[in-house]
């Protein structure tokens, strides 16, 4: 029996069961009276009334000063969210991305281009609270990776801005907890619902709860089958969970004056999630400059200052030939030639041999050329270079080459700072709500398990307690997504003129998209473990002749954690089957750059005959699969490593096959103990409540074993094999790791004006509050560039308002101002850093000295080869006899290169090992900050208007501003950079054999100068897709009585304001872009809106059963929303509206 079966089959025996329909129905009551729960009973329609995100005790949410949100069942039932992307984008202040979600949560990287690989991979984890940063997953205030669902949830908290109280090591967006159900031991009960939603999705779950001993002991226990059709094809998800619960009295202790009873609660869950994500993101459009010359680039010419910095236009601009080729067969080096540059163009593998499909549906990769004797050929062959050196019929090196934009990576950094690389726009070239153009090559898996035990005493009817809980996780997130990274998320046209092989290339002019090598599959593997002891103690004068003394809680707590993270990267490459040494052919082993397979896929037919892009027209997405372990293909190739000054003709075709290997890993562990003493404090009848908490965190990062230690420990050499696969074995921690230490403080009051000082009308009570907290992110021993320590991340609070509570307190009105800072945050993926581009160059070097790509050069050999190369023989610049005078040895070379450093990082240098490798005195933990600030304004309204009719609404204002963005990091790179202009390395190429033209200072300024300023030009922006104003409502009516009685009718609105996507940019004659705040592009406000329609009857005596049809997206723009404009004012990425979804739920309750 399938899993699928098998669920239906226990839903309809728990639906049928004779015994549970003779079963009352009174509501949902789950253990009223511990201080350590809150009940979902505790909740009135979308408002609750108790948290325990205040203190970690149950609390009434009007006495607490800190910001806190409940998202209850009654949220999720109404709405039919099920999950964080269906629910959050209904929060205050809280942002999401996904198909439902409200922002797309992606910033340009280095080369102009968008990644939502993280936002896909990790969905749960795609939000941002505050417009400052993603909060903290916890799940039942223990942290969590595992993605919440509604089949048993209770309700959902969100904390916005750090709590010390509740985690003094997080980030300062703040906490969103899952608190899952628990079970009953007064009654039975259960709940079996359906859901039948567009292109065949739908949703089976059910909940039952049964009393093994009365008032002793409950079991609960609940399932999800879920199966989600995007509307994007193909993409789609699978999720499948079994839950349990168990709450037990192991003692009653009724004759006892000192203990309460004694309580076990204990839950447990497994699932797993599989699917191919969608992605929001349309590819990026590397077709439209085949069809015309970009008509703004005199405008980016001004923009960027072209003048002003001595850029030389590409030289196609103002000769520019429509739906160009390129002759890509190029004869003796020596001679000068080089490719014509035609218009924007891009070398779409280095030195990579593709697989290739001809079209979406192929099965079988293949060229596509005729002759049987290499039909399927998988063919590119890159020629070795020497500075003599010719091949068979004149052709000295063969690239194939493809379309790009002309803000491709190679030219945005330097032909536009500050612009990103747009994406495809036009539906008519392809509708990407639509259509997922990479197919199920992408996939997305999560497996998880988790338990948690808790113990529960308590004393002197309830004045005193403790509660000790254990908690064990394991979740893994296997992924694959294809087609989605960096230049390999663009469409593009095929435009070599021949393969090379020197055969007609039979796709010239087709348009396809590309996958990268790499690490083509990634591994992680977290593991959670946890014990939580909570312990209080109530002191009460109220009832004393010192009642003036109010009433005090005193609460402890101590916690121990231990995660422990385990990644792993897998990438396919060819192996030989034959007598071919491929690693020899290729000069590279299974690990590196050069074996990677690429996976190449045609989705149109020749497009000479097209007028402009919206010709393409594509309908359909790759439905084939990339490569897979055991595959054999045909592969030209050549040896790669020819005679240096000599001719060859090797040009081959052989069998590969290809295998899976480890090609990465990594270990971690976190072990984190805090201790935490807090005063809750009433006083005056409760009127004015005081909350002061003090927290003491200590942590202990152990990284993985170092590669020295670890060739001591086993003799392998960098965690590799000699074939270049990665050593499992080398998965094991370090002896020892950092420990960081941190204090924080929370403290709060909350001040309840007295109904007889202020006399309000509808029965409405007035409140005030004030708190601050923060926390601190423990991320491991930092450094900055410079090798000193830097302190932890930290996040700060300030918030104040106030409270109204009406209609007799079923309504509550509350109106929050904040201030949440974030000091010295890591820039995850700056693009900067130090020694990886100054070791570029003497790598480059130093295998052209020891032969590694052409036979041992001399320096004289290579800097000859790399003066024609760089200044297209003008003497007037460099000579070789000059380049001689300074470089009349190869260690002469590495000096200079060296003294381009500052002392500081020079000093770092331990010089070259015996594979030819740099070395550096390492600087663990080395890393880029910056800091943000926030401010706003919050309204939060939820209650009920009548007894049928429930509403909430909430406002949101809030400004992130990004600022002190690598203060020293910036130093350096700008101080390398003005080291090279001026220096012989200025004009030099740095890689004078490869088939690059890049100089020294050419490569700082794109890939470090550019970047970097890039980088630091946002600060006093801010944060990317914030909106300034968010109002969210939502209400429901239930008829009583009348000839609608059993109706319900309902709807939702969710409004965002202007954004800004972009601003005018003014750069200097030295690259650094200066963003002009008071000249912004602003995008569109959105309103999106939802009904839903539902009728209640009952079935015989015991059977409740509930029918709702949810219309989400009613309202709402089709277009595409705009997230980045560029400096010139056009729209460069875009992100998918929210779809319009139906769907229909039948709820058999009993």
């Amino acid at each position: 029996m399938n899993k699928r079966t098998a669920f239906v089959a226990a839903g309809i025996a728990i639906a049928t069961s004779p015994y549970l329909l003779g079963q009352d129905d009174e509501g949902d009551t789950v253990y009223e009276l511990s201080p350590f729960t809150v009940g979902a009973t505790e909740n009135e329609g979308y408002r609750a009334t108790t948290t325990l995100a205040g203190s970690r005790l149950k609390t009434d949410l009007r006495d607490v000063g800190s910001a806190i949100s409940v998202l209850t069942k009654e949220v999720f039932e109404d709405t039919g969210a099920t999950d964080a992307e269906t629910v959050l984008s209904y929060a205050l202040n809280t942002e999401v991305s996904g198909v439902h979600g409200n922002f797309a949560n992606t910033t340009p990287a280095n080369d102009g281009r968008v990644n939502t690989a993280n936002a896909r991979e990790n969905a749960q984890g795609a939000q941002r609270v505050r417009g400052l940063a993603e909060a903290q997953l916890t799940r039942g205030f223990f942290l969590t990776d595992i993605p919440f669902d509604s089949y048993n949830t209770t309700s959902v908290t969100i904390n916005r801005g750090p709590n010390s109280l509740l985690f003094g090591v997080g980030t300062p967006g703040g906490v969103i907890d899952n608190a899952v159900k628990s079970a009953s031991t007064s009654r039975d009960f259960g709940s079996l619902s359906v859901r039948f939603g567009e292109r065949g999705s739908h949703r089976e779950s059910f909940d039952y709860n049964k009393v093994l001993i009365d008032g002793r002991l409950g079991l609960r226990v609940a399932g999800l089958n879920e199966k989600i059709e995007y509307q994007q094809r193909p993409a789609f998800e699978e999720d499948q969970r079994l839950f349990a619960a168990i709450n037990a009295t192991l003692f009653k202790n009724e004759n006892s004056d000192f203990l309460d009873t004694t309580n076990l609660r204990a839950n447990y869950e497994k699932g797993e999630i599989d699917g191919t994500p969608p992605n929001i993101i349309p590819m990026g459009d590397a077709v439209s400059d085949w069809f015309a010359e970009p008509t703004n680039v005199s405008q980016i010419a001004e923009i960027a200052n072209w003048e002003g910095r001595g850029i030389t236009p590409p030289g196609y601009l103002g000769n520019f030939t429509p739906k160009y080729t390129v002759d890509n067969r190029l004869g003796n080096l020596n001679s000068g030639a080089l490719y014509s540059s035609v218009g924007p163009n891009e070398i779409p593998y280095f030195i990579n041999i593709p697989y290739i499909y001809t079209d979406a549906s192929s099965a079988t990769p293949s060229v596509g050329l005729a002759d049987p004797s290499i039909a399927g050929v998988q063919a590119r062959v890159r020629w070795g270079v020497g500075a003599a050196q010719n091949v068979p019929d004149g052709q000295g090196n063969s690239e194939l080459f493809a379309t790009e934009n002309f803000l491709g990576k190679n030219r945005v950094a330097v032909l536009a700072p500050g612009f990103a690389y747009p994406v495809i726009q036009d539906r008519n070239v392809y509708d990407n709500t639509r259509l997922l153009l990479s197919g199920n090559a992408s996939y997305r898996a999560q497996d998880f398990e988790a338990y948690n035990v808790a113990l529960e005493q308590t004393f002197f009817n309830n004045k005193a307690g403790i509660e000790i809980a254990f908690d064990n996780q394991s979740y893994e997130n296997t992924s694959r997504l294809a087609f989605s990274d960096s230049q390999h998320t663009d469409l593009r046209i095929d435009i070599s003129e021949t393969l090379s092989n020197g055969q007609p290339n039979p796709n010239v002019g087709r348009a396809f998209i590309q996958n990268q090598g790499g690490n083509q599959t990634q591994n992680r593997l977290t593991e959670r473990d946890a014990i939580n002891v909570t312990a209080f103690y109530k002191l009460d004068f109220t009832e004393s002749p010192v009642s003036w003394l109010g009433e005090h809680t005193l609460t402890g707590f101590y916690g121990t954690q231990t995660i422990d993270r385990t990644n792993r990267g897998y990438t396919h490459a060819f192996v030989d089957i034959g007598d071919t040494d491929i690693a020899s052919a290729m000069n590279a082993k299974v690990h590196q750059f050069r074996r990677q397979i690429y996976t190449q896929v045609y989705l149109t037919d020749q497009l000479f005959g097209a007028n402009s892009p919206v010709d393409l027209n594509i309908t359909d997405y790759f439905r084939g699969q990339t490569p897979q372990p055991g595959d054999v293909v045909k592969v030209h190739y050549n040896e790669w490593n020819p005679i240096f000054g000599t001719d060859t003709d090797r040009l081959l075709t052989d069998e590969f096959q290809v295998e899976r290997f480890l090609r990465s890993g990594g270990r971690s562990r976190q072990e984190i103990d805090s201790e935490v003493v807090s005063m809750q404090s009433r006083f005056f009848g409760g009127n004015l409540v005081g909350l002061i908490g003090f927290r003491s965190d200590e942590q202990t990062s152990t990284p993985q074993i170092t590669i020295d230690d670890y060739e001591a420990l086993t003799g392998v050499a960098g965690y590799r094999f000699d074939n270049g696969e990665f050593d499992e074995g080398a998965l094991i921690l370090a002896d020892s790791g950092d420990v960081e230490k941190g204090d924080t403080v929370t403290w709060s009051l909350v001040g309840h004006i007295p109904e007889n000082w202020l006399k309000l009308p509808g029965d409405s009570r007035l409140s005030v509050h004030y708190n601050e907290s923060e926390n601190f992110s423990a991320t491991g021993i930092r450094r900055d560039f410079n090798g000193n320590i830097l302190g932890s991340p930290s996040g700060t609070t300030t918030e104040y308002g106030g409270t109204l509570e009406t209609l007799g307190g079923k309504l509550s009105i509350r109106l929050n101002f904040y201030e949440t800072n974030n000091d010295l945050a890591t820039v995850a993926d700056p693009g900067f850093g130090f020694p990886s581009w100054v070791s570029g160059g003497m790598s480059r070097y130093k295998d052209d000295e020891l032969g590694l790509i052409a036979s041992g050069l001399t320096p004289e050999e290579a800097l000859r080869t790399s003066l024609q190369r760089s200044v297209n023989f003008r003497p007037e610049i460099l000579d070789i006899d000059s380049l001689m005078t300074e470089f009349p040895t190869w260690d002469a070379l590495y000096d200079s290169l060296l003294n381009l450093l500052p002392e500081t990082q020079r000093s770092r240098w331990l010089g070259f090992n015996a594979a030819g490798d740099p070395e550096w005195e390492a600087n663990p933990g080395q890393s880029v900050t910056q800091s943000f600030v926030s401010e706003g304004i919050e309204l939060d309204v939820v209650g009920s208007l009548t007894e049928n009719w429930t509403v909430a609404l909430n406002v949101g204002k809030q400004e992130t501003v990004t600022s002190n963005t690598a203060p020293v990091s910036q130093v350096f790179v700008k101080t390398v950079f003005d080291n090279i202009k001026g220096s012989t390395f200025e004009h030099l190429i740095d890689s004078p054999v490869q088939n690059e033209a890049e100089t020294f200072l050419g490569r700082w300024g794109r890939q470090q100068f550019n970047t970097m300023n890039a980088l630091v030009g946002r600060d006093g922006q801010v944060s990317q897709e914030q909106r300034k104003y968010r109002v969210n409502m939502m209400t429901n009516y239930t008829f009583g009585d009348g000839r609608f009685s059993g109706f319900g009718v309902g709807g939702a609105l969710r409004w965002q304001d202007k954004v800004a996507t972009g601003y005018e940019i003014v750069v200097d004659d030295d690259g650094v872009v200066i963003p002009q705040l008071d000249k912004p592009f602003m995008g569109d406000d959105e309103l999106n809106g939802d009904f839903w329609l539902s009728y209640n009857k009952k079935i015989g005596n015991d059977i409740d059963w509930k029918v709702q049809l949810n219309i989400r997206n009613l309202i709402g723009d089709k277009d595409y929303i705009p997230v980045i404009t560029n400096p010139d004012g056009s729209v460069a990425i875009v992100r998918n509206p929210n779809p319009e979804e139906i769907f229909l739920t039948n709820t058999f309750s009993f």
